[in-house]
């Protein structure tokens, strides 16, 4: 009797561990699934990551390049203005020829209106001059922090007193792909020819610059 009765616990014993190995497989599997969908994904995510810190590296290796080329271009572009106005200001070869014939048909009263001018002309020139605004300034350098505009411009008046001392320093803002340079301009002349003399003045003295527009926005306004 015994016996039979322990038959049958064995079999009850037998049949709850086949349901309970049933019901754990299903879940075992589920799980490493699971873990692999995600391990996947986890991959995944460190080769995005590898890829962005790549590009990232790169843009700061090439950033400071990349900024002196835009101002680079911003200068090749203001270089090119300038002869086209140089060129607009040349006057055509016919009105050239008109005027030497003219010349040829009126020798006397020409030569009669050059002897008057030239007469008249240096302190008739000098008071014109006088009363135009300034058009043109000198640009030696380009920056992007207010501050550093500031000391460059006492450096080098202080190193070139003599041919920076007289002349009023301004400066210029301009945007170039969203990042702000600040142009370091100085002088205040009437014509051309004065801007270019002292430009090749300072070129002599080691000091770069171009000839460019002037612009009335005095440094000394300028919050470093």
């Amino acid at each position: 009797m015994k016996t039979g009765q322990h038959y049958q616990a064995l079999i009850i014993l037998a049949g709850l561990s086949g349901l309970f190995a049933c019901q754990s497989a299903p879940d075992t599997e589920i799980t490493q699934a699971e873990q692999a969908n995600l391990a996947a994904q986890v991959a995944i995510l460190k080769e995005k990551q590898q890829k962005y810190d790549a590009v990232v590296e790169e843009w700061q290796s090439m950033r400071e390049g990349l900024q002196r080329l835009l101002i680079v271009e911003e200068e090749l572009g203001l270089l090119i203005g300038q002869l086209d106005q140089m060129s607009n200001d040349i006057p055509p070869s016919q009105s050239t020829q008109q005027s030497a014939q003219t010349t040829t048909s009126q020798p006397v009263q020409d030569s009669t209106t050059d002897h008057i001018k030239q007469t008249q002309s240096p302190s008739d020139k000098f008071q014109h001059e006088s009363e135009m605004p300034p058009r043109y300034a000198l640009q030696l350098t380009a920056v992007t922090s207010p501050a550093r505009l500031h000391s460059l411009w006492r450096e080098l008046s202080n190193k070139h007193p003599a041919l920076l001392a007289d002349l009023p320093a301004n400066y210029q803002k301009i945007t170039v792909k969203s990042t702000d340079y600040f142009r370091l301009k100085a002088g205040a002349f009437v014509t051309e020819a004065q801007a270019t003399e002292r430009c090749n003045a300072l070129k002599s003295a080691g000091v770069g610059c171009i000839v460019s527009d002037y612009h009335a926005a005095p440094l000394q306004q300028l919050n470093p």
